[in-house]
């Protein structure tokens, strides 16, 4: 962190004179943290973000599995952090006590004032809490086996984690969690920011027939100017702006937390989500939640739309099957990589939305059918693949009758409204088998009359 650079900086009220000097970023909430995340990328041409619980809490271990980076032995957290018991005019005196706190004349202090972890991380353990990117889950975290485990899509609460100069040790470990609404701020959270390994500086852009480059003075474009069409928005004349949206996407939510199938990373690179949202949801595009599209619906979050497209593992040759086209985004991004997708939609205008949007951006390996999904489309069956995006009580028979032996299927089930599994379902002659990847939350598979 050195040099605090931003405006967000310690209470200058007080009368210490080092008050402003090389300490950490507080009084900030998890938006005001993306925002400047925002900011600096777009004014560096960097891709900066908030940190993956997954990535910060990897950081702050060092790669280890210990309880702290230095291994397992609390008596050494003074050495590394500040906290309640050692931030004050009272200072720890070697008790390792959880329940009682000293907070006399506590406060942030200077980074690098204490021993940095192994990977030359300074203060992952306390001086203040840092926002991460997930949304707060109780259990999805904990209990998942993924890699990069998620919160879930939406909720109330943010993550912060790593204890703070107003915190018991005990909050210092690096497995601790708190949680706090996105649009709060409190003196002892902070954040530090991670920057993504850059790409090319020049790249083919599939929204133009000229050569890309991250540094293009288009990226200072005037963010109060009128909001365009769908008509004006679409390609070849879209903004280095809005290009520059989806590679932070892309580099933040997918690849950040753990989708690694370049093909999947390259279609969510060129399909336009901006062109497949209402008007309204427009400036919203390429945020990390689902939008809503109409007719109680929602298009889902970018990383859901990621994780469900590398599971079926899609290759240029297959066929799939789309159940619930929404608007059409993940028509597109499947479309990007596969032969041919066929979508079916079972609310009308939500099937000619996505048809036209669909045609308007040049994608002419889709099919578009306003149907009842339960029931599949038989007459292109069978299918390399099937994503089905709402949630039903029960795998469909029909789809994995539809199932092409050796195909995998992807589908939330569960009740509607509350917590369901996505599920993972591969075919093998005559063998069905079933995995749950995680918990997650769709709008229910609607059925007809």
């Amino acid at each position: 962190m050195q040099n605090n650079p931003s405006l967000f900086q310690s209470d200058p009220s007080t009368d210490d004179s080092t008050a402003l000097s090389d300490r950490p970023v507080e009084m900030i909430s998890w938006n005001d943290a993306m925002e400047f995340c925002r900011r600096l990328s777009q004014q560096t041409g960097h891709t900066f973000t908030l940190p993956t619980e997954a990535q910060w809490e990897y950081a702050a271990r060092a790669g280890s599995a210990t309880v702290f980076s230095f291994g397992n032995d609390p008596l050494i957290l003074r050495e590394h952090a500040w906290y309640g018991r050692n931030s004050g005019d009272k200072q720890w005196n070697g008790d390792w006590d959880m329940t009682n706190n000293i907070q006399n004349n506590n406060r942030t202090h200077p980074v690098g004032m204490k021993t940095p972890n192994t990977w030359g991380l300074h203060d992952m353990h306390g001086n203040v809490w840092e926002w991460c990117l997930d949304w707060y889950d109780a259990d999805t975290y904990s209990e998942t086996d993924r890699v990069n485990p998620t919160g879930p899509e939406t909720g109330d609460l943010r993550v912060f984690r790593g204890g703070s100069f107003l915190s018991m040790a005990y909050f210092c470990r690096s497995a601790y969690r708190g949680r706090y609404q996105p649009d709060s701020f409190s003196n002892s959270i902070g954040f530090r920011v991670v920057k993504l390994p850059a790409e090319p500086n020049t790249r083919s852009n599939p929204d133009s027939d000229q050569p890309q480059t991250a540094n293009s003075s288009n990226n200072d474009k005037n963010e109060s100017e009128p909001e365009k069409t769908p008509e004006e928005r679409v390609r070849p004349d879209e903004s280095n702006r809005t290009v520059l949206a989806r590679r932070t996407m892309v580099e933040t939510q997918i690849a950040g937390r753990g989708i690694r199938d370049e093909r999947v990373l390259e279609s969510m690179r060129n399909a336009q989500r901006h062109l497949f949202i209402p008007d309204n949801q427009v400036r919203n595009a390429y945020q990390d939640r689902p939008l809503p599209i109409g007719h109680g619906q929602t298009i889902s979050q970018p990383y859901i739309v990621g994780l469900m497209t590398e599971l079926v593992q899609p290759t240029p040759d297959c066929n799939v099957l789309e159940i619930g086209a929404g608007s059409g985004y993940q028509a597109a991004v499947l479309a990007e990589i596969v032969n041919q997708v066929y979508t079916i939609e079972i609310v009308e205008p939500l099937a000619d939305w996505a048809e036209s949007r669909l045609e308007m951006t040049g994608y002419t390996n889709v099919a578009v059918k306003h149907a009842d999904g339960y029931y599949g489309w038989p007459e292109h069956a069978p299918f390399d693949a099937i994503v089905v995006t709402a949630a039903a009580p029960h795998i469909p028979p029909p789809l994995i009758e539809q199932l092409k032996d050796g195909g995998r299927m992807i589908i939330p089930v569960g009740s509607p409204f509350r917590t369901q599994q996505l599920v993972l379902v591969e075919k093998s002659g005559d063998d069905i088998t079933t995995r749950n990847i995680l918990p997650v939350r769709f709008v229910p598979f609607t059925r007809g009359d």
